[in-house]
C-alpha cells in the first residue's frame, strides 16, 4: 500500500467500518436460508427412505379382544393386555445414501414373550356370560406394516396365522388372528404367548410396556442412541460398538389399565411408550447452521483484530480493503457448507478457513506485514476456538463468553498504551500553556 494513505475522521472512519461491517454480514443470512433449504431436503430423503423401507416402528401388544355382546347383539369388545410381558429388541442400524444425503435405517429382530390371565370381571363391570369367547382374537400393533418382513405368533404353544388388522381394534395398524375359539377354562389357567418379527424401519423404535408387569431389553451396532419416550431406562450401556438399555415398568406406571371396553374408554397403549431414536450426532447441516449462529461474533473478531492491528501500527486501511478482508471471512462459511458436503464437516471447516486465513493474510500484508500475519495468527485463533466450542455444545455458553471475555482482555492489553487522544483527536485541543493553578 502507498505511503499517501492518511489518517481520516475518527468518527467518519467508524461509520465506514459498520457500513462495510453490514454489507460482510448480510450473506450470512441468505447462507441460513441455503442451510434450511438442504435441510428441508435431507428430511425428503429420509422419508422417502422410509417410505421405501419402513418409517418409525411402535410396537404395541400383543392383546386378546374378546366380543361383547348383550341379547345376540354385538355390543363391543373387550381389550386384555398381558399379565406379563418379556420384550427383547435387537437392531442393525445402517446408512443408506442417495446423493449428497444420507439416511440412518434399522433392520430389528423382536421377540415379545408373557402370559395371558383373566382379569376381575367384576371389576369392569362385566358378566361372562356377556363374553363371546369363540369370536376372540388376539391383535399386535404395528406403526408401518410396510416394514414387516416376517411375523409370527404363537400363543398357547400352537401357531397363529396373521393377517393385517381390518377392523376397529385396541391399534390402529397391524396384525391380528380372529376367530381364536377361546375357553373361560384356558385363560383363567394362563395363556403363554411368543411373538417374532422382523422389522425394517427408520428414525426410532418405540415399544408400549403392555403386561402388569413388563421388562424390556433394546440393542443395537449404534453408538448413538437417544431414549425418549414416557420411560427411560434402568440400566443403559453406550459405547463405540453400540449400546444395550433395560427397563422394567409396572401397570402402574402406565396410563392404561390391564382390560378395558374398547370405543368407551380414552385408555390407548399408544399414552405411554419407551423408545429408542437413531440420531446422528455429526448432521453436518445441524453443525453448519449452528456455525453460522457464530457468523457475527466471527466478523465482529476479525474486524476487531485488524481494526486493533491498524493502531498499532498507525495504518488505518481504506474502506475497500475492510471489504475485501470481511468479504474472505463472510466466504468461508459458504465454503464450509459446500466442502462438507463431500468431505464432511471437521475437514471442511479445516479446508474453508485455511483458504480464508491464507487470503487474508497474504492481502493485509501488501500493507504491512505485521498486520497480515497478526490477523491471521487471531483468525487461526478464533477458527480453532469456535470448532471447540461447536463440539462441546454442552459448555457451548460458558466456554463462548470467556473467549470474548480474553478477546476483549487481549485489545485492552495490546492497546493500554495506545494515547487515543492524539491518535483520534474526537475533541478540541486547546492552544497555549495550560492555565495556572488559583492560589
Amino acid at each position: 500500500m502507498s505511503d499517501s494513505l492518511h489518517r481520516p475522521e475518527p468518527l467518519r472512519t467508524l461509520a465506514s467500518v459498520l457500513v462495510v461491517a453490514a454489507i460482510v454480514a448480510a450473506p450470512l443470512f441468505l447462507l441460513r436460508g441455503l442451510v434450511a433449504e438442504r435441510i428441508e431436503l435431507h428430511q425428503q430423503v429420509q422419508l422417502s427412505a422410509a417410505e421405501g423401507w419402513g418409517g418409525p416402528q411402535i410396537i404395541a401388544g400383543p392383546a386378546i379382544e374378546i366380543p361383547l355382546v348383550s341379547e345376540g347383539m354385538l355390543r363391543g369388545h373387550v381389550a386384555l393386555m398381558p399379565q406379563s410381558l418379556d420384550a427383547k429388541a435387537d437392531l442393525e442400524v445402517e446408512r443408506r445414501s442417495r446423493g449428497l444425503f444420507e439416511a440412518l435405517i434399522y433392520g430389528a429382530r423382536v421377540t415379545l414373550t408373557g402370559r395371558f390371565a383373566a382379569p376381575d370381571w367384576s371389576a369392569l363391570g362385566i358378566g361372562t356370560g356377556d363374553l363371546d369367547f369363540s369370536r376372540a382374537r388376539v391383535a399386535l400393533g404395528i406403526a408401518d406394516n410396510g416394514g414387516i418382513r416376517s411375523a409370527e405368533l404363537t400363543l398357547d404353544g400352537k401357531r397363529l396365522e396373521l393377517s393385517p388388522i381390518g377392523r376397529p381394534s385396541f391399534v390402529e395398524d397391524g396384525v391380528d388372528h380372529s376367530g381364536l375359539a377361546l375357553s373361560i377354562e384356558a385363560l383363567e389357567r394362563g395363556l403363554a404367548f411368543e411373538v417374532v418379527l422382523d422389522l425394517a424401519g427408520a428414525g426410532e423404535l418405540s415399544l408400549a410396556p403392555v403386561g402388569d408387569q413388563s421388562t424390556v431389553r433394546i440393542a443395537g451396532n449404534w453408538p448413538h442412541p437417544e431414549f425418549a419416550g414416557a420411560f427411560l431406562p434402568d440400566e443403559r450401556q453406550v459405547g463405540e460398538a453400540g449400546f444395550e438399555a433395560r427397563w422394567s415398568i409396572s401397570k402402574l406406571a402406565r396410563s392404561y389399565p390391564g382390560a378395558w371396553k374398547i370405543g368407551t374408554s380414552s385408555a390407548s397403549a399408544m399414552d405411554s411408550l419407551l423408545a429408542v431414536r437413531i440420531i446422528d450426532p455429526v448432521d453436518l447441516y445441524a453443525q453448519v447452521d449452528r456455525l453460522l449462529k457464530y457468523g457475527l461474533v466471527v466478523i465482529a473478531l476479525a474486524f476487531g483484530a485488524i481494526g486493533t492491528g491498524a493502531v498499532l501500527l498507525r495504518r488505518m486501511p481504506h474502506p475497500i480493503e475492510w471489504l475485501m478482508a470481511g468479504a474472505a471471512v463472510a466466504l468461508a462459511f459458504l465454503l464450509t457448507l459446500a466442502f462438507a458436503e463431500h468431505v464432511g464437516f471437521s475437514w471442511g471447516y479445516l479446508l474453508a478457513h485455511a483458504i480464508e486465513v491464507a487470503m487474508v493474510t497474504l492481502y493485509l500484508s501488501r500493507m504491512r506485514r505485521w498486520l497480515g500475519l497478526g490477523v491471521g495468527a487471531a483468525l487461526l485463533f478464533v477458527h480453532g476456538f469456535i470448532f471447540i466450542v461447536l463440539g462441546s455444545e454442552r459448555f457451548a455458553l460458558l466456554a463462548g463468553s470467556i473467549g470474548l471475555t480474553a478477546a476483549l482482555a487481549a485489545a485492552m492489553a495490546v492497546t493500554r498504551r495506545v494515547d487515543w487522544d492524539q491518535l483520534a483527536p474526537l475533541r478540541p485541543r486547546r492552544n497555549g500553556p495550560p492555565a495556572a493553578e488559583p492560589g
